[in-house]
């Protein structure tokens, strides 16, 4: 998804995430051309605002992390998988949320065996849905290569 969002202008895309999460933040950091800085497992609970305000757009899960960002004026994408998007998204008329339609959405299962709540929201789907819904403005000649 960095590379999909430093196509449509996105210049730099920053990274948070918990302790647990650095081994796979530093997969998605060697993986992109972007310019990724991976800031995961280094910043406590009241560095995220400042972090954030000036960010273009905030993809997230729901998290706590993304409750703390939605002091921000920054719009949001919340990507729900197992869980009801009616009780879990931040509050703020900038925060939009994206889930698969599926039947089993909405089961709060940590671990299943499958796991399409998640897998079929590709990065390809996320980018579109920020550009369909004007949480992110496309670039002019986006994605184009020269």
């Amino acid at each position: 998804m960095a590379q999909q969002l430093a196509d449509q202008g996105i210049d730099d895309v920053l990274l948070l995430g918990g302790p647990d999460e650095i081994e796979e933040c530093r997969k998605i950091e060697g993986l992109s051309e972007a310019r990724v800085h991976n800031f995961c497992g280094q910043t406590e609970i009241l560095e995220l605002i400042p972090l954030c305000e000036e960010a273009a757009v905030i993809v997230a899960n729901d998290t706590g992390t993304a409750h703390v960002v939605a002091a921000t004026a920054v719009p949001m994408l919340i990507i729900c998988g197992p869980t009801d998007p009616r009780k879990v998204l931040p509050a703020g008329d900038r925060v939009e949320f994206l889930q698969a339609d599926l039947a089993c959405i909405n089961c709060y299962r940590k671990h299943c065996s499958h796991h399409s709540c998640m897998v079929t929201l590709t990065p390809e789907i996320v980018v579109r849905t920020l550009v369909q819904r004007a949480l992110l403005k496309p670039a002019p000649y986006a994605g184009a290569k020269p």
